[in-house]
């Protein structure tokens, strides 16, 4: 029983830092892209370097909150038949900044027909994740090759560098949370410990192995997968949708935003505004219910984790305040585990986005919930 209690506290606490981490980075996102909007040649060098600290960032506090969800076993795997060679693409498009920043000459040697039967976000997560070590590990226009194979009825995959290698004593640990080879004061290479950790059990949860190979400090290293692999074709029958050549359409709507947070608030307002949307703020619910006495909104962007009334109280005011009119409601918080997108749909919300939100998302979000005039789905 104490034993169940430390582990609930450690995950309240955890999804209470992601919440408080996630908050300031929030207003950040959201003023760079109105910068970008306002005019994409100033400052195009600063902007980038903040976006890059804010994913960073963003990053760091995903893995946290991974490996509480993995070591409680609240992570579920949506699989599906796919070529290795496309999770590859994608792990590499994630990987990318960083192999660019640093000129590193990546090479990939995938075979032909590597079917596996994976969770393809996941998967790119654990490929991208040593990709990115690969080249966080390597100095500048260094040499990273990845390969792939099959090897009986397992589908091998490596991820190889030439960078500055695993020492023999940190070389049975590099699995092991929070375990990182000794940086200096500056710590380079930053991040805190837990991205092999992460990929060894999401591995596990596909029924796949990871070994760590290297000769010692200065002789580079080598990462390999071995997956089972799958005897069912992709399935080439589900639904796609049609890509064209122009934009969406963006149509103006009376929008509601309500944050606790001035500066995040006043931000999503002000990139809405910009979009043509008629927009009004309030700090907590109170505020909110008096502005809809005179503005009925068709959208209502709110955080969950008000003051005095929290977000899904306050869409239930809403909707008894304005009947017969429909209010499609958004959920940005940082709230962001499963647990917590399920009971913003069972409270009605037609979306649950997470901060940061990209202005890019906020717009989608909006089409999204506008589609159609009807209640937002369950």
């Amino acid at each position: 029983a104490a034993a169940t209690a430390s582990a609930q506290a450690k995950d309240e606490f955890l999804a209470m830092l992601g919440h408080e981490l996630r908050n300031p980075l929030a207003p950040i996102r959201t003023a760079l892209d109105l910068m970008t909007m306002r005019d994409p040649t100033k400052f195009a060098r600063e902007r980038t370097i903040i976006e890059r600290q804010v994913h960073h960032l963003v990053r760091l506090v995903d893995d946290l909150l991974d490996v509480s969800r993995i070591t409680g076993g609240k992570i579920e795997l949506k699989r599906e038949v796919v070529e290795l060679a496309d999770v590859v693409g994608h792990a590499v498009e994630t990987a990318a900044p960083l192999l660019e920043a640093k000129a590193h000459q990546l090479t990939i040697t995938i075979g032909p027909d590597l079917l596996v039967d994976v969770d393809v976000t996941r998967m790119t997560q654990v490929i991208s994740n040593l990709v990115t070590n690969a080249a966080k590990y390597t100095t500048s226009q260094g040499a990273i090759e990845i390969l792939g194979e099959r090897r009986g009825e397992r589908v091998w995959l490596a991820v190889r560098d030439n960078g500055i290698g695993i020492s023999p004593e940190m070389l049975p640990h590099v699995f092991e949370a929070f375990a990182q080879e000794v940086q200096g004061s500056d710590r380079p290479a930053g991040g805190l410990g837990l991205g092999l950790a992460i990929v060894k059990s999401l591995l596990a949860m596909h029924g796949g192995t990871i070994t760590a190979h290297s000769e010692g400090l200065g002789h580079g290293s080598q990462f390999e997968i071995e997956l089972p692999e799958s005897a069912r074709p992709p399935d080439d029958t589900a639904e796609r949708r049609p890509i064209t050549g122009r934009g969406p359409t963006l149509v103006a709507h009376k929008v509601l935003v309500v944050d606790d947070n001035h500066d995040a608030g006043d931000l999503i307002a002000m990139s809405l505004t910009a979009r043509g949307h008629d927009v009004r703020v309030a700090l907590d619910a109170p505020s909110a219910l008096l502005i809809v006495k005179d503005f009925v909104p068709e959208i209502v962007l709110t955080d969950i984790d008000l003051p005095v009334i929290d977000g899904y109280e306050l869409a239930d005011l809403i909707r008894a305040s304005v009947v017969p009119h429909v209010v499609q409601f958004v959920a940005i918080t940082g709230y962001g585990q499963p647990d917590d997108r399920q009971r913003s749909q069972d409270a009605g919300f037609a979306l649950h986005l997470v901060k940061p939100v990209s202005i890019a998302r906020l717009d989608q979000g909006i089409r999204d919930v506008t589609r159609t005039g009807t209640e937002p789905p369950r």
